[in-house]
């Protein structure tokens, strides 16, 4: 969920992921929006079913999301629900949370750990200058120089590599500047955070070096994001990409010996990295050809001293060890179905062909832990798999071999097998693990698309409704003319009529509602009326005092009992007149409640 500006709740969109027929590939499709104040376990989970409405939940067979614990928390629940409501239904399948999520957090959190401090340093490159001609004048005159730094974003940080180089490139320019400014009258030193911040990076004999490291990290991981950042079905390389990825960074910085025990991704997976005896020492760490030419300048020059490299090494050991311990931890190589789901990939199939056949087995067997497919039909699917693999081997290597992932695997293996009747049920369970998603891309530019769509004043279901009609023409495989029919042109036609049904609807239904509140009030007022009742009573007590008093006055002949029977008289009467006045008023409520 992210916060809509316009509407002021938080905006969760849900996306289906589907086999689509007629394409003969996985689609994804936006299906509804909800709207939250409160976004807790339970909130989401009351609006996520609102949102299923009338969809068949036994089709159902994951839900994707990003790793929050509200969201973790949402997830147990509705799986707890799920199987009480019907414990026949399938269980869901886990492969942990958005893995393009993990990546970027991981890498922050690694950055962060150093204490460097890049984030701050890389904002105040970029407020410096903006918004200030003055400063950025004086800048252009002193250094020659008219590249400005670029803009930090900081909720991607693996996005900000081009930030970072721009800032290499302008750091000369920006160390003239500092230091011309400082050595001047203290009247054109800028009294703010932004210049406090590059004094003290300038002042750093290492400033470049930490972030030339910054920029080799994220190029390592960049790669992974834009591979996946895509809705073509890429699960089944996700655990190939993590275990390349793991692999590059724990060689730089752990045991050869150690990493030589890891041959597959699982044992890979495993490895302390937070350990000191599989660390190799601060000076052995891989730092990159860039690094080490900047480290070997600032000592030669005399800036750094051997302490002070030792120290940046150490401080490069922490980055990598907290980064590999986070992706460790919550990547999706955790999970055995995503390393058992490249038995789908063509290249592995290929080139590890008994590997494959053994990791199709492992994931028959989550299938049917899962209650998605039956022992029976998973004998049948190995089997025909095994077929697969044999033929594979024998005809189609060389293709195989050069699969390229950015070419639809569904498509791909539909060419294959789709249409294939000996191979029908290894298909069916393809299909339904090809829907499998990888992560949030999806969802995540769905928010993009608000920004195209969404206008002041306006209402949720107006924002849904342009959601509907943005993602239909987004899907539209041909030209948007094909898709225009005669019933489509009607419907336009007709929409504003449609559009003041629908306000008349509710406009009486608002009405009926009214009404039927008012009714329920004057039956309350009716119910709770019990002054007549009071009145009555106390008529019937005077009536009777008076008379008893008259009586004893004629009796003893005392004036003054007569003339207080006579006073109790004329209460009664002022009370008779209170009870008619009573009655006209029920009257009038019993009449008003027959006109309602």
């Amino acid at each position: 969920e992210s916060l809509n500006k316009v509407l002021q709740m938080e905006q969760m969109d849900l996306i289906v992921r589907f086999w689509d027929k007629e394409k003969n590939k996985v689609s994804s499709r936006y299906l509804n929006s909800q709207f939250l104040g409160h976004t807790r376990a339970a909130d989401l989970l009351q609006k996520f079913s609102e949102a299923l409405g009338k969809l068949n939940l036994a089709n159902l067979i994951q839900v994707s999301m990003d790793g929050p614990n509200a969201n973790w928390k949402f997830f147990d629940s509705f799986c707890s629900d799920r199987a009480q409501t019907d414990p026949d239904l399938p269980h869901l399948i886990n492969v942990g949370s958005c893995g393009l999520h993990v990546v970027h957090g991981a890498f922050k959190y690694g950055v962060t750990a150093t204490g460097w401090k890049l984030d701050s340093l890389l904002r105040s490159l970029y407020y410096m200058f903006s918004d200030s001609p003055a400063r950025r004048e004086e800048y252009e005159t002193l250094t020659g120089s008219s590249i400005w730094p670029l803009s930090f974003c900081g909720t991607r940080w693996l996005e900000d590599v081009p930030v970072a180089e721009r800032a290499l490139l302008v750091w000369p320019h920006i160390e003239k500047y500092v230091r011309t400014t400082l050595s001047g009258p203290k009247s054109k030193i800028a009294v703010n955070r932004s210049f406090h911040n590059l004094k003290e990076h300038v002042l750093d004999p290492l400033g470049t070096a930490k972030l030339q490291f910054f920029i080799t990290i994220a190029k390592v991981l960049t790669p992974f994001l834009k591979k996946f950042q895509s809705e073509e079905p890429m699960l089944p390389f996700m655990a190939e990409e993590l275990y390349t990825i793991l692999w590059t960074l724990l060689e730089k910085f752990i045991n050869k010996s150690v990493l030589d025990e890891a041959t597959t991704a699982a044992k890979l997976s495993k490895i302390d990295v937070l350990k000191k005896e599989n660390i190799l020492s601060p000076k052995k760490v891989d730092v990159g050809f860039a690094c080490k030419i900047l480290l070997q300048e600032a000592q030669t020059k005399k800036k750094a001293s051997p302490l002070q490299v030792l120290e940046f090494q150490n401080e490069c050991v922490v980055l990598l060890q907290k980064l590999t311990n986070k992706l460790l931890e919550r990547c999706p190589l955790q999970y055995a179905i995503v390393r058992q789901l490249t038995c789908m990939d063509p290249r592995y199939m290929a080139k590890n062909p008994d590997s494959a056949i053994s990791k199709c087995s492992g994931l028959l067997q989550q299938l049917i832990s899962k209650k998605l497919e039956s022992p029976d039909s998973c004998d049948n699917i190995l089997q025909q798999y095994k077929a697969f693999i044999t033929e594979v081997q024998k005809y189609h290597k060389d293709e195989f071999v050069a699969y390229n992932s950015e070419q639809g695997l569904d498509s791909f293996l539909y060419g294959c097998i789709g249409e294939k009747t000996e191979y029908s049920k290894l298909w069916e369970a393809f299909k339904m693990l090809l829907i499998l998603s990888h992560g949030q891309s999806c969802v995540e530019r769905g928010f993009s698309d608000n920004k195209d769509i969404l206008s002041n004043n306006m209402q949720d279901e107006t924002l849904i409704s342009y959601r509907i009609s943005y993602d239909g023409i987004k899907n539209q495989d041909g030209p948007i003319e094909d898709s225009v029919t005669k019933e489509l042109l009607v419907s336009c036609r007709h929409a504003h009529a449609r559009y003041q049904s629908c306000l008349n609807q509710k406009k009486k239904t608002e009405e009926a509602s009214q009404k039927e509140k008012r009714k329920k009030e004057v039956q309350e007022e009716l119910q709770s009326s019990r002054k007549k009742e009071r009145l009555e009573k106390m008529v019937q007590e005077l009536t009777k005092e008076a008379d008893e008093l008259a009586t004893e006055a004629e009796t003893k002949h005392k004036m003054d009992l007569l003339v207080k029977s006579n006073a109790l008289r004329s209460k009664s009467r002022e009370k008779c007149k209170e009870m008619e006045h009573e009655e006209k008023n029920i009257d009038g409520l019993q009449k008003k409640l027959k006109l309602m």
